[in-house]
């Protein structure tokens, strides 16, 4: 049982939750419907989101690695923390595809980098999973909601300023965070192995590599439909404010899914959890694909995308905190999230090229057959008799 801690570490926790998924929001949540404002194609568009999945492939592992042998988190965040910022900055200062390609890549992969750290430092603090987590629901509602209003009223190219100021505060956040919820810059202990021994490890562990393809297919199909779907809205609702405002209500779904998680993370099983998410993107790829309704889209919208991603991100940690020793766990999370990343870059692409010869209906029915593939496979994964309270 988690007990309760001083309100000042407490606010430590919520403003580094907010502002890192804040960031998130401000920068992805209207990413499509800018770079289409500025001119570029299904096919380029589509190209530049995936630029995050694509550097993450290389540099992930990397990050794991190192989270793992130099056991200085804190310190290795704020690095990716403030670098994540000013890329981001001069994301928003250009109009070259490449460029652009190559500043969202690095803005979102240095962002990306710090996320196993934030997951785990938030199951190992002493407050409750859902108090911590909570904050970042929040945070992401609102920059969904901020996003389209300043994109509308004030300037589409301030967001990324925005961005870049809310990855200062979550450095700033981090350094905050002083007791031992995540592994700090004086920690004692065994040192971790070294990387090929961690990497030889996780390579014979059958159920975590199972789960890492079931991740590309869940991620990969997660990222395509987050492009997808905000252009599909625009195209029903036809304000991108009111596309925000969608989104900020889907969004604000998580928060019940968050706040509740103890009460079913640590009691269901992962392979039942994985079965849920993915029945929930059958549902939504299949009215998104054939009721092109702005009520209906919006309905499904609000009660299943956010409700489904954040449930993913809870199910990772149970399965893989559970699948491999925690020595290894930075490394062993940062190769699942290279794999989404992997998944992030081929599904979407494959997305572009299917909406630029079949229309953006036909992408739905593609994420749908994705998804079944997915829910098929969560049947056979195995997880261990004794699984640990993570929630």
């Amino acid at each position: 049982m988690k007990t309760s801690a001083k309100p000042k570490r407490y606010i430590s926790y919520a403003l580094l939750y907010f502002s890192y998924f804040f960031g998130m929001g401000i920068f992805g949540s209207i990413l499509s419907i800018y770079l289409a404002g500025i001119g570029k194609a299904d096919s380029e568009i589509s190209l530049i989101v995936s630029a995050s999945g694509i550097l993450t492939m290389a540099l992930q592992p990397v990050f794991g690695i190192v989270y793992d042998k130099l056991r200085r988190d804190r310190t290795v965040s704020v690095v990716l923390l403030l670098l994540s910022g000013v890329t981001g900055v001069l994301f928003a200062v250009t109009k070259s595809t490449p460029l652009l390609f190559l500043f969202n890549g690095l803005s979102m992969t240095f962002l990306n980098g710090v996320n196993p750290v934030a997951e785990r430092l938030a199951t190992g603090a002493k407050y409750r999973y859902g108090l911590i987590r909570l904050w970042g629901a929040v945070g992401y509602a609102v920059s969904t909601q901020t996003a389209g209003l300043v994109y509308e009223h004030v300037s589409p190219r301030f967001n990324f300023w925005l961005f870049g100021a809310a990855a200062l505060v979550t450095a700033l956040a981090f350094m905050l965070t002083t007791d031992n919820a995540a592994r700090t810059d004086t920690s004692e202990g065994k040192p971790a192995e070294r990387g090929g021994p961690i990497l030889r490890t996780l390579a014979r562990n059958r159920p975590y590599l199972l789960f890492a393809a079931i991740s590309f297919l869940f991620s990969g199909s997660a990222s395509a439909n987050g492009t997808y779907l905000s252009l599909l809205l625009g195209d029903l609702l036809g304000s991108t404010s009111q596309v925000g405002t969608v989104l900020f209500l889907g969004t604000m779904m998580e928060i019940p899914i968050i706040l509740f998680s103890n009460r079913y993370m640590d009691r269901l099983s992962g392979k039942a959890l994985l079965r849920v998410d993915f029945a929930l993107l059958i549902i939504q790829f299949a009215v998104y694909a054939f009721v092109p309704n702005a009520a209906a889209v919006s309905a499904v919208l609000f009660f299943c995308k956010s409700t489904a991603t954040m449930l993913y991100i809870m199910v990772t940690l149970k399965i893989v905190l559970n699948l491999v020793d925690e020595r290894c766990s930075a490394t062993a999370l940062s190769i699942v999230a290279t794999v989404k990343a992997v998944g992030g870059v081929v599904i979407p692409i494959a997305a572009g090229f299917v909406s630029d010869a079949f229309g953006r209906s036909a992408v739905f029915v593609l994420l749908l057959g994705f998804a079944v593939l997915g829910f098929v496979l969560s049947a056979f994964l195995k997880m261990p008799e004794n699984s640990k309270e993570l929630f």
